[in-house]
């Protein structure tokens, strides 16, 4: 969990048990809006259900990882990009790039490591665009009434 996140009630309540990752929107757009396909491995997250499943796009200001054998693989391929010193394609050094790359090569090799991936649903598990900047999720209109479990005060 990053530190500009704001917890507002348990972000582990109702948690699937069948992906080994969830992760956090991290978009720069509106998600109750259409997005713009980017590949055919992203999909649009939904603000209607807790969690969609595949890859949005990806931040790693706060995620959920169930420790299988496919999600360790994940990250010690992760840990060892980090350490061996190589610039990545964006030059960043980060969690966030690192992550983002290593879910892009997967893609790329055919989904080799086969793990399940979700996202959280924007609205509720926000970054600081959906919640500052579109006003989400003030502006969607749900009975029972959307109610954010995280802030994260990114993109500010």
């Amino acid at each position: 969990v990053d530190a500009d996140v704001v917890v507002l009630s348990d972000p582990f309540v109702g948690l699937p048990s069948n992906y080994d990752m969830v992760w956090s929107w991290g978009g720069h757009m509106d998600p109750t809006q259409p997005l713009p396909p980017s590949s055919p491995f992203i999909r649009p997250p939904r603000c209607d259900t807790d969690f969609t499943p595949g890859r949005c796009y990806v931040n790693t200001g706060f995620y959920y990882v169930r420790p299988t054998s496919r999600s360790i693989a994940f990250f010690q391929r992760a840990e060892e990009l980090c350490f061996s010193g190589r610039p990545t394609q964006l030059g960043d050094r980060d969690d966030q790039t690192y992550v983002n790359e290593m879910l892009k090569a997967d893609e790329a090799a055919g989904g080799q490591l086969n793990y399940t991936l979700a996202c959280f649903n924007p609205c509720r598990w926000t970054n600081g665009n959906t919640f500052f900047k579109f006003h989400v999720p003030h502006k969607v209109k749900a009975e029972p009434a959307v109610k954010p479990v995280s802030v994260h005060a990114n993109f500010l």
